[in-house]
Order: C-alpha cells, then sequence, then structure tokens
C-alpha cells in the first residue's frame, strides 16, 4: 500500500479540487511510520563502548575538552540491538543521555531506537557538543528545551596567541606547593594532580599568582586540556590570559594543540580565553526531552 504524507510546503495539508461535484478534498497526514522491529539493550562491556566512541569522535571535526568524552566513557553503556544485530552502543548515566552511535543501515529507526532509549533508561536528557552533527539531530527531535552547558574552545592557530604580562612564569607544581594550591580552593584534592605532574603554579616576581592545569585529552593524545585560576588580588590585571598563554606555549613546544571549556554560565572566563588567543569552536548542549515527542503525533493523526 502506498503511504502519502500528503504535506504541502513546510506546514499543512494540500487541498485537491473534486472536478466531478467542485467538493474541495483536504488530505490528511499519513500515519507515522512504525516498523515491526525488535529493539534490546542489552548492557556491553567497557571496551566495546570505548572503541565505539573513538570511532565517533574520530570523525567529530573538534575534540572539545574533557565535558563530552568523560560523560560518555564514564556512562553506563547499553549495547543497541535491532532484530539480534549490533547496530550501536549508547550511554547514560544519573544526568542522562550522552551517546547514541547508530550504523548506516539503522538510522531510518533512530526514533524508534532513542524512544525505547528513553522508556528503559529514564532518562529526561541529553547532552551534545554543537558540532555534533549525529548527535544533535538525534537528541534535537526529542527535545523541548536546549540550553547552554558549557562553551568549547580551542587554539587554532599559534600567532594568536598573547604575549604574557613580564615576570609571569610557570613552575612544575611539588609537595612544597600544596599548601598554596589547597589555599585557593580551586580544586578538592590537588595532591593526586601534583603527583601526576598536570599542575603548574604561576608566579610573577616569584609571588604565587595563580595556577595553571594542562590535562591530556582522554580521548585525543595530541590534544591537552588547559585551565587556570587567578588569585583574587591579582585578578583585572592580564594575569588570567596570561596564565592561559604560558600554558598554551607549553602544550605548543609538545607539538600539541591547547583546548578548554567552561561552564556557560562562567561569565568572566569566556573572556579571558580569548583575550589568551583561543577561539570558541563550538558548544555543549543540554536537551531537555520530551519522551512522548512522537505519541502525541500518532494520536493526532490516526
Amino acid at each position: 500500500m502506498a503511504v502519502s504524507a500528503g504535506c504541502s510546503g513546510a506546514g499543512g495539508s494540500a487541498p485537491s479540487q473534486n472536478g466531478a461535484t467542485g467538493i474541495a478534498l483536504v488530505r490528511q497526514p499519513g500515519p507515522v511510520i512504525r516498523f515491526d522491529v525488535d529493539i534490546r539493550l542489552p548492557e556491553t562491556d567497557a571496551a566495546t563502548a570505548r572503541a565505539a566512541i573513538e570511532d565517533h569522535h574520530r570523525a567529530q571535526a573538534f575534540s572539545g575538552d574533557f565535558f563530552m568524552p568523560a560523560k560518555q566513557l564514564g556512562a553506563r553503556h547499553l549495547a543497541i540491538e535491532v532484530d539480534g544485530q549490533r547496530v550501536g552502543v549508547a550511554g547514560v548515566d544519573n544526568t542522562g543521555l550522552s551517546l547514541c552511535t547508530l550504523d548506516p543501515a539503522a538510522k531510518r529507526l533512530d526514533r524508534q531506537i532513542v524512544e525505547r532509549l528513553l522508556e528503559d533508561t529514564g532518562a529526561t536528557e541529553a547532552y551534545a557538543a554543537s558540532w555534533d552533527r549525529h548527535h544533535v539531530d538525534l537528541f534535537g527531535n526529542f527535545a523541548s528545551d536546549i540550553a547552554n552547558q558549557a562553551y568549547q574552545f580551542e587554539l587554532l592557530r599559534p600567532e594568536d596567541l598573547r604575549s604574557p604580562v613580564p615576570g609571569l612564569a610557570l613552575h612544575m607544581a611539588s609537595v612544597a606547593d600544596l599548601a598554596y594550591l589547597d589555599g585557593t580552593g580551586f580544586q578538592p584534592n590537588f595532591t593526586d594532580l601534583v603527583d601526576s605532574g598536570v599542575v603548574r603554579v604561576a608566579r610573577l616576581h616569584e609571588t604565587e599568582v595563580g595556577i595553571a592545569i594542562l590535562v591530556p585529552h582522554i580521548l585525543n593524545g595530541q590534544r591537552v586540556d588547559v585551565g587556570m585560576f587567578t588569585d583574587p588580588g591579582s585578578r583585572r590585571r592580564g594575569i588570567g590570559r596570561s596564565i592561559l598563554a604560558l600554558a598554551c606555549q607549553e602544550v605548543l613546544g609538545n607539538q600539541q594543540t591547547p583546548v578548554a571549556g567552561c561552564g556557560a554560565g562562567n561569565w568572566e572566563s569566556r573572556p579571558t580565553l580569548e583575550a589568551a588567543g583561543m577561539t570558541c569552536v563550538g558548544t555543549i548542549f543540554r536537551f531537555t526531552l520530551d519522551p512522548n515527542r512522537f505519541h502525541i503525533l500518532e494520536e493526532q493523526t490516526h
């Protein structure tokens, strides 16, 4: 049986003229097609999930900071099976969905798959990077609201990097610096960070004025996630953007690319990242999901 949507333009039904009676006939939209498929979501192992996550990220234009990879890798992972065949991997935690990879052949079933995910997991939110078209489309179809979660930065051109203020330098943090580091309240546990070698103390003429953190990206070995803290008494003097610039210089010296992120409500950090020479390459979106979005449509079309 041929099924026609009967839509004209973007919105509605196209009236047709019956030549014999002169009665205008309105063609109603056809029902939403539901394929008779068996969708199951058994749990899968971390290695399988990581492989799927790495494959997906390799296809993206940007890596972003730690936010999306950490959320995806730390999620509860579910295999997506359609009629007994594995077609993707999903990731969900107590904040919502962050992953739903699909083989190309399963794309036509994406609505049914997401409906099943929402039904089985109870998720009401999802997260995706703005450059991740697959997940933006997938989660956006069920969104009743979209909000900014975080801004994502990358140093696109080394020549954009600003020069630091004179006399400022970064020093590898040691156990001797823990009293200063812990006193800032910037991180809950500096001991492990210092032991891992990712913390730098910023000194202006040998006086502590802030902190830089350089963490290797958890999925991309050519990216390093940079962050900084400036002592309150040293702010609005160019120290913050200078700490970032020095951190970026160290990353570039290791033949890697600096990336960074800041919360959407962190109005002070975004201008500082821009002032250092980094570019905002996208946004992490937070979707509020409506699991009944297409159920309502089905009721209206029958």
